[in-house]
């Protein structure tokens, strides 16, 4: 999965960084901020667990743009499906032609 540099959530710009020693030093693979729409992730962190912070983290912007009330229990449920729906179907993140997902139009 690739972790771009920005994102729009809700149509808002949210910039994405990779920093080093946040589990070390904050005891945390990651965080994201509403107020300068952000999200870091941990740099030092294998590339699974990069993705798996960077959906949590999304989630959780999600969460708040749109006001949908998740509890913690909650976006780690929903981080772990999602994680494991595109890994198993990778064919769904393709703009190729001639993927598996053709007859859909």
């Amino acid at each position: 999965m690739n972790i771009p540099s920005t994102i729009k959530i809700g149509g808002m710009d949210y910039t994405v960084e990779e920093k080093e020693n946040e589990v070390r030093d904050k005891g945390r693979s990651g965080y994201s901020n509403a107020n300068n729409q952000s999200i870091v992730v941990d740099k030092d962190m294998p590339q699974q667990l990069k993705e798996t912070t960077f959906i949590h983290e999304v989630l959780h912007q999600i969460d708040y743009v749109y006001n949908i009330e998740l509890s913690h229990k909650q976006v780690y449920m929903l981080e772990a499906g999602i994680y494991a729906f595109i890994k198993n179907n990778p064919s769904i993140l393709s703009n190729e032609e001639g993927n598996s997902n053709d007859y859909i139009r």
